[in-house]
């Protein structure tokens, strides 16, 4: 177990914060793991990032464009294979693999459900989605909500969880976090993906995000984050389940 860490302390002590935060409920916290531990993770994955995992490079321009996933997901292969390319992934990243390990422990796992106030949570044995997120200059990812239900576990999606890794981000290089309101018409918070920053929300048919705006940062530079995703065997009592969807809803600015 991880010492030092944002979640050694009781996450009831954020609750209120995390449920008042608008658009939809949320929080941001800085310095998550220790210094140490973020700074190893990142420069595992940088020195090791492999050049032949799949590339979602400009299949959508309106979407998302030079964005690249690792483990990444082909739509239609056997599940078994999704969870090799995650232990691969843990063994090429010894201090990655830690990290994972930790975000899928039951301590952590109770420290989310006194954070949001969401019983009974389960981390995606898939990582949908989810995993290593590589942004290149020039890239975006529009404005979107999740999908909602697992495909695979039948789960109901209900928490995401990104953390930054990228040392020294500058404010000029653009890709903030954009948090939306429910009916678009306004942008609510932008956040500065800084190293060892977290974000945690509610995952929605409503919580619109996403980084709309081409990035800035040198091109030997990359926007790399983790994104892991939460869920519950039953659904939330508020989903519209004729908006059931296991895709994400783009949204078009």
């Amino acid at each position: 177990m991880m010492k030092n860490t944002i979640w050694s302390h009781s996450g009831s002590n954020l609750h209120y914060n995390y449920i008042s935060n608008k658009p939809f409920p949320h929080i941001i916290l800085d310095d998550f793991l220790p210094s140490g531990i973020i700074e190893k993770t990142y420069w595992d994955i940088s020195e090791v990032w492999p050049n032949d995992k799949w590339v979602m490079d400009d299949y959508n321009p309106n979407e998302q464009n030079k964005k690249q996933f690792w483990p990444y997901v082909s739509h239609g292969e056997p599940a078994i294979v999704q969870i090799d390319r995650i232990q691969e992934l843990m063994d090429t990243c010894e201090t990655l693999g830690s990290v994972l390990e930790e975000f899928a422990s039951p301590k952590f796992l109770r420290f989310l459900s006194e954070l949001t106030g969401i019983n009974n949570l389960l981390i995606d044995p898939y990582y949908s989605g989810g995993g290593i997120h590589k942004t290149l200059n020039g890239g975006h990812l529009n404005i979107h909500s999740d999908y909602v239900y697992h495909n695979i576990t039948k789960w109901y999606r209900r928490i995401n969880l990104l953390l930054y890794l990228t040392p020294n981000w500058q404010e000029e290089w653009g890709g903030h976090l954009e948090l939306w309101n429910a009916d678009m018409s306004s942008k609510e918070k932008e956040v500065l993906p800084i190293q060892n920053r977290a974000v945690i929300f509610n995952t929605t048919q409503k919580s619109f995000h996403g980084h709309p705006h081409a990035l800035q940062c040198p091109i030997d530079l990359y926007r790399y984050s983790i994104a892991l995703y939460y869920f519950t065997h039953e659904a939330p009592e508020d989903l519209n389940m004729d908006e059931l969807h296991t895709s994400a809803q783009w949204q078009y600015i």
